[in-house]
């Protein structure tokens, strides 16, 4: 039954009552994502609640550089990295502007939009001369020059509103930082809830920001998450994810045959876990184990059968041992679920 006090139903929670970072954490579930957004131990997307921090239950990595050398970070990113937000000390949030059961209609946006700016900038507001103002089009339109929407060059059919709220209109420029891509991107990825961790979870987010950069292409990303990653499963032998990504990376280390038996760790605990027996079948074949692959890639289609890749992968592992039998056949079933595999039909 509805627990009711002051006529209020206290088993609905109100963003609104939150203190910031529990505020925003109701809307960081779908609007931060980040670079890189990985599930912390133990948990599951679905364990958040409303009213609870966000941060312990994913841990979002973003790159150094600010979001205001980045016009792609997220719509959160920018809106802590903006002027307003940190004058605010977190009191401007996402539902000081949106209200999430509302959307205003396009005649009333100017206007919502700009009584919103107001309720802070009434007493120090636009310093445009009102003619100017009143010949823009629309009048008045705080977020057409305070948060202005953007094309992207890189990105088609996409547009970026900028939650940075400049005072000025930023140059329709690609910054450096927007352009990195692998190691130069995500050679020193942090913590986008740094600042509320405290001693403790910031030590166990480092295993964390080991699968991140697992998930980072670039051997530079892969060298440093190693440690990380090692350290994280002398912790807890039974985190498989991370003995999973440990065992990725070992292999873009070159060292395949470390990398297979991380894998083999995690297969003894779970001997069905599609991605640890499609991560051992790469690598048994990088070390040349070739039958090792054939018996993975096996098990890894008695899993999930619907994988064109996982016949084409047996296909050329049979190839290597001159098994025309078992490669025709896998070559087969590739093609049924993928008639578009140019190089399994030449095989075949």
């Amino acid at each position: 039954r509805p627990e009711l006090v002051d006529g209020r139903d206290m088993t609905i929670v109100n963003p609104a009552d939150l203190p910031p970072s529990r505020r925003d954490a109701v809307c960081e579930q779908c609007h931060l994502i980040g670079p890189r957004r990985i599930a912390r131990v133990d948990t599951r997307s679905e364990d958040f609640r409303p009213g609870l921090e966000f941060y312990r239950f994913w841990s979002v990595f973003v790159p150094e550089a600010t979001a205001g050398t980045n016009k792609f970070a997220s719509q959160d990113e920018q809106m802590h990295d903006s002027r307003c937000s940190r004058a605010s000390q977190g009191r401007l949030g996402c539902i000081s502007c949106h209200d999430p059961h509302v959307l205003p209609a396009p005649g009333e946006r100017v206007a919502y939009f700009r009584n919103r700016c107001l309720e802070c900038h009434a007493d120090q507001g636009c310093r445009l001369a009102a003619n100017v103002r009143q010949e823009r089009k629309p009048a008045n339109d705080c977020i057409g020059c305070h948060m202005p929407r953007s094309n992207s060059s890189n990105n088609a059919h996409v547009a970026t509103t900028n939650h940075r709220i400049p005072r000025h209109k930023p140059a329709e420029t690609e910054s450096p930082a927007t352009a990195e891509t692998g190691d130069r991107a995500y050679s020193s990825l942090v913590h986008f809830h740094r600042d509320l961790l405290g001693e403790q979870d910031r030590a166990l987010t480092e295993r964390d920001r080991g699968m991140a950069l697992c998930r980072s292409s670039g051997e530079a990303a892969a060298a440093a998450a190693l440690p990380l990653l090692e350290a994280a499963v002398r912790a807890r032998p039974d985190d498989l994810s991370a003995l999973e990504c440990e065992g990725e990376v070992l292999g873009r280390l070159r060292r395949p045959e470390e990398g297979l038996a991380a894998y083999k760790m995690v297969l003894a605990t779970d001997a069905t876990r599609q991605t640890a027996l499609e991560g051992a079948a790469h690598l048994a074949f990088k070390a040349g184990r070739h039958k090792d692959s054939i018996e993975l890639w096996k098990r890894a289609i008695a899993v999930n059968p619907w994988r064109s890749d996982y016949h084409a992968d047996l296909a050329l592992a049979a190839l290597q041992i001159r098994d025309w039998a078992t490669a025709a056949e896998a070559s087969r079933q590739a093609l049924r679920l993928n008639p578009t595999l140019v190089q399994v039909r030449k095989w075949l």
